[in-house]
């Protein structure tokens, strides 16, 4: 099911794979080499400190008493009861904190391959119909890649967060975090490390999975058997496996086993299985959906 990949230009962003160590999964596809149109080729070419500031306090802000009289004169939330029962096919937020959606690249997302035909690594269709490299051969994942690259991770990188409420069932953590393409290999290395994902397994509701590969060492911050809701933190964007750059690799499970498309596209199935498809940015929105985003029963 997954593959090396082939130098096509530098080496196509890559992440998919049975990691080599252990047997176990990697993932995002090395990409060729031009960064002119921020396609994350060379993600540390021109590296973008784009986390928000740290100071958020406002210089002028009212007085407290100010502050609490209008707190006082607000209307309560409503209380919306229990949430309805999740039903169907998943609504799934965006898996990056919402703080730190800015560092995160638009555009490419490198998306799942719906082309049966295998063997030519730049030979795939995404959800839209599109081919490589918004795709690569046999790849069953979704791919978000960090902006600024090795540079905006060691700067704290973004948070990987629960894209709907869950239990985790399987977490992996302290693997190597800086494998890169080798144009010398024509493959991804890991300097001699162990070739081995750093990770996060959720189960939803009614058997449905996601997971979250090639986290920062060091950063997954849940256990086997938590329970998270939609938005819990689970770690932080990284390249551990087999990976290329730093970028986020999210999948999605069906009940039965094989993956799916969480984009609707005219290649993959008529309904999202994101809340919110396109929201900012470009990127599916980070609104949780209600039914989903609680702890299953």
């Amino acid at each position: 099911m997954r593959r090396l990949s082939l130098l096509i230009g530098m080496l196509a962003l890559g992440c998919d794979g049975e990691p080599i160590g252990g047997g176990q999964q990697g993932t995002l596809d090395a990409q060729a080499a031009t960064d002119a149109s921020a396609d994350a080729r060379h993600p540390d070419a021109q590296p973008v400190d784009a986390r928000p500031p740290t100071d958020t306090g406002a210089p002028d802000a009212a007085p407290d008493a100010l502050v609490d009289a209008a707190l006082d004169a607000a209307p309560p939330e409503p209380d919306l009861g229990p949430p309805p029962p999740a039903e169907g096919l998943p609504r799934f937020a965006f898996p990056i904190l919402h703080a730190d959606r800015a560092l995160m690249l638009d555009t490419p997302i490198f998306g799942v391959d719906h082309d049966p035909a295998e063997g030519q690594r730049a030979v795939c269709t995404n959800y839209a119909g599109r081919g490589f490299p918004l795709c690569y051969d046999g790849h069953d994942g979704s791919d978000f890649v960090l902006r600024g690259g090795f540079t905006t991770m060691d700067r704290g990188s973004a948070q990987v967060v629960a894209a709907a409420g869950g239990v985790v069932i399987e977490a992996e953590d302290g693997h190597y975090d800086r494998c890169h393409a080798s144009a010398a290999q024509v493959d991804v290395s890991c300097d001699g490390h162990p070739v081995i994902g750093n990770r996060v397994k959720l189960r939803h509701a009614g058997g449905w999975e996601s997971w979250y590969w090639h986290l920062k060492e060091g950063s997954v911050a849940v256990a086997v058997g938590d329970e998270v809701t939609c938005g819990t933190v689970l770690g932080r964007v990284g390249s551990s496996g087999y990976s290329s750059l730093p970028h986020l690799h999210f999948e999605v499970r069906q009940p039965d086993g094989p993956w799916i498309d969480p984009f609707a596209g005219p290649a993959s199935q008529p309904e999202s299985l994101w809340a919110e498809q396109v929201g900012s940015a470009g990127l599916p929105g980070d609104v949780c959906d209600r039914a989903w985003g609680a702890i299953p029963p």
